[in-house]
């Protein structure tokens, strides 16, 4: 089927893929969170070009170096300052500053030959053309971060949201970059009036003001006129869509967030053009850390600049870059001094063991070269016996980014290796439990070829098939988890594989185990909005509970069925209305739609509910602008409980479940300040029915608990 992600750019991680390849949650969040902003923020978004250009000031440098009030009349000391991380880190990031901080006061004193002060972006285009140390080069490109940072601050205090990643036509058309539009914020309102605002970056007219790139824009080792300077663009970042965001919308604080970052040269683009960095979610560092010792720089919201390893954990690298509440990853855990050279090596120490993101710092194979060289070998030295190594395996698993299937030709060299060393032995094991002796035995290789990433996945694979044949499920569930944890294979359809395979296999002996794995497979294929497989790995657990039976898992696990197919459609349907949008923002329907995916589905009420409230949905608009409203007072809240709850009982049967899970927030909310009385007897008995409900709900007994009504706005 279509999926959404097939209209928008590459969303997220591993866990916010989408409905087999198709838009996920994330992707359809950025479009309630622009769409729908708040009423003091609801005229925030008009596009550059339908206001008039500051008044210009005298003579503003159109070539070159930026006039006094480009960037900089920032004062430059306070600008280095900024450097630390934000106020909400606790003060861990004082000391990292303290260098920047000391070197920095002098430079704002530096004058011109007319004896004006200079900006940064001035002082550095004078040295523009001499050599530089990799010092000098990095100080230079904070200089010119800090001053876009800072303009962007000033378009945000003016504008009352930052400016949309591109200044739009008539037709909702690209037509010039953003960079175009902070112009006047930069000292340079003169060339900004220059610019024909109706036509495309390069037409005619606008092309000829390609060449008049203000220095700040430029960047080290990029042809001129093109910048290395970008914001990070996509379906689940602060710049998505064609509205301006305000710092409202940015839930996990702007001073936690990158809205501004340097790329690889080939990654530049041309100044005016409305182009910028495609953030990958899936590998974050793509086209980003060649440029600065192993790192890139970044601008946070309030105008930090710090220097980020790319051998970040990569769940860190996907919060910094999306504006979503709950994450907890602060700029001082991610961000470092931005004169800092650390080694990747260092930084990696310094972050801990979680998946880093991939890079060749990282030790990996990066070519098949690379791979062909080394493979089978570990598998050809391995020893015959190898100990207890389980949670040294997950270790390593955990510290490295996945690894793509090894080439054809490394697969059937390994294989070779595989029967060389166990053939014999699985031929002497006589029984079904001897054999499963030997798998067991084969899997505890694994530590021992962690360099041989053919090796790896042959063994691995060979284990699932001898486990299949076993009907072993519990072995053939986790080597599963294994491969799909360390290779780039789809998790979902390859456990349904595993699955099916152990069903034929097993011949009914095994069903409890086939219910429990098949069960929490589909909901994690929930999670991950999966709802196609999610449904097959159900199915597989609902025919081995009727094998059993068991009438009460049967009834659990057909009513979970039907949630997934009817995730599905609403999917769907969010899709086809998402499309409606883009060409009609006003289209109260389709508002209903994607409203009702986030809330009802999701239970993402954080960024269904502003959507909701604009739609043609009459009761749940009107329930949704009073949740909006925040009530303060325990009665309010006992009120608003008590009209969710009265919805779900009233709504279809497959949204009761978020429906209720909204008033029991609210209820918990009014409770502890309820006097005693039947009102708050009433209210505990409501929420008893529903943790009940929840701890029998497949999806709602997850111990993430990412679908539950627990969620808060």
């Amino acid at each position: 089927m279509n999926r959404l992600r097939a209209l928008l750019t590459c969303c997220a991680i591993t866990v916010l893929a989408g409905c087999g390849g198709g838009l996920s949650q994330q992707d359809m969040m950025r479009h309630a969170i622009r769409r729908t902003p708040d009423d003091e923020d609801a005229g925030a978004a008009a596009a550059p070009a339908a206001r008039p250009a500051p008044k210009p000031t005298a003579d503003a440098a159109a070539v070159g170096p930026a006039s006094p009030a480009d960037v900089a009349a920032v004062d430059r000391s306070k600008a280095m300052a900024r450097h630390r991380p934000p106020a909400n880190d606790g003060g861990q990031g004082d000391a990292a500053a303290r260098k920047s901080d000391s070197s920095s006061a002098t430079a704002a004193a530096d004058t011109g030959a007319d004896g004006s002060p200079q900006s940064a972006a001035t002082q550095e285009s004078i040295v523009a053309d001499q050599p530089l140390t990799p010092k000098a080069s990095r100080q230079q490109a904070i200089d010119k971060l800090t001053a876009i940072g800072s303009a962007l601050e000033a378009y945000l205090e003016k504008e009352g949201h930052y400016p949309p990643p591109a200044i739009y036509g008539a037709r909702k058309e690209p037509l010039l970059s953003w960079r175009v539009a902070l112009l006047p914020y930069l000292g340079h309102a003169e060339l900004y009036q220059q610019f024909n605002l109706s036509e495309p970056w390069n037409s005619q007219h606008n092309r000829g003001l390609l060449e008049r790139m203000p220095a700040v824009f430029a960047s080290a080792d990029v042809e001129a006129s093109k910048t290395s300077f970008l914001l990070p663009t996509g379906s689940a970042t602060a710049f998505f869509g064609r509205r301006g965001i305000t710092r409202r919308m940015i839930e996990d604080g702007a001073e936690n967030t990158v809205l501004l970052l340097e790329v690889d040269p080939p990654r530049a683009v041309p100044w005016t053009a409305p182009e910028d960095h495609a953030v990958n979610l899936r590998s974050p560092t793509d086209g980003l850390g060649s440029t600065r010792g192993g790192g890139f720089l970044v601008v946070w919201g309030g105008g930090a600049v710090n220097w980020v390893p790319v051998v970040t954990p990569v769940p860190k690298l996907q919060a910094i870059f999306t504006p979503d509440a709950g994450d907890g990853v602060l700029a001082s855990q991610v961000g470092q001094d931005p004169l800092a050279d650390l080694t990747p090596v260092d930084a990696a120490e310094a972050l801990g063991d979680e998946p880093i993101a991939a890079s060749p710092a990282a030790g990996r194979p990066t070519t098949g070269d690379a791979r062909s060289a080394a493979v089978g070998t570990g598998l050809k030295n391995a020893p015959a016996v190898a100990g207890d190594v389980k949670q040294n395996i997950e270790a390593a698993a955990e510290r490295v980014a996945r690894l793509p299937v090894p080439p054809s030709a490394d697969l059937d060299t390994a294989r070779e290796h595989l029967r060389d060393l166990f053939q014999q032995e699985y031929r002497k094991a006589a029984t079904a439990a001897e054999r499963q002796t030997l798998a067991k035995r084969m899997f505890d290789h694994l530590a021992e070829i962690d360099s041989d990433v053919a090796g790896q996945y042959v063994l691995i694979d060979t284990v699932i098939q001898i486990a299949i044949q076993l009907g072993a499920v519990p072995l053939g569930i986790q080597a599963t988890d294994e491969l799909t944890r360390r290779f780039e294979v789809d998790r979902h359809e390859k456990t349904f594989d595993t699955l099916s395979g152990l069903v034929r296999s097993s011949g009914g002996s095994h069903s409890r185990e086939i219910v429990r794995a098949g069960r929490e497979a589909a909901a994690a294929a929930f999670q991950d909005e999966q709802y196609e497989v999610g449904g097959k790995l159900c199915g597989i657990a609902l025919s081995a509970a009727q094998k059993k039976r068991d009438a009460d898992q049967v009834e659990e696990l057909q009513r979970f069925k039907q949630q997934l197919a009817d995730a599905e459609r609403a999917h769907t349907l969010a899709e086809r209305a998402l499309q409606t949008l883009d060409s009609d923002p006003a289209d109260e329907h389709a508002a209903a739609m994607v409203g009702k995916y986030f809330c009802l589905i999701r239970e993402d009420w954080s960024n269904g509910l502003p959507i909701l409230a604009e739609s043609d949905a009459t009761r749940l608009a009107a329930l949704a602008k009073r949740d909006l409203a925040k009530p303060a007072s325990p009665a309010e809240q006992l009120e608003l409980g008590n009209a969710w709850w009265q919805e779900a009982e009233n709504g279809k049967a497959g949204e009761r479940p978020a429906m209720q899970g909204r008033a029991a927030y609210w209820y918990r909310q009014a409770e502890p300040n309820l006097a005693p009385g039947l009102a708050r007897v009433k209210i505990q008995r409501r929420l008893e029915e529903f943790d009940q409900d929840a701890k029998a709900n497949a999806l709602r007994s997850r111990s993430d608990n990412k679908a539950t009504g627990y969620r808060l706005p």
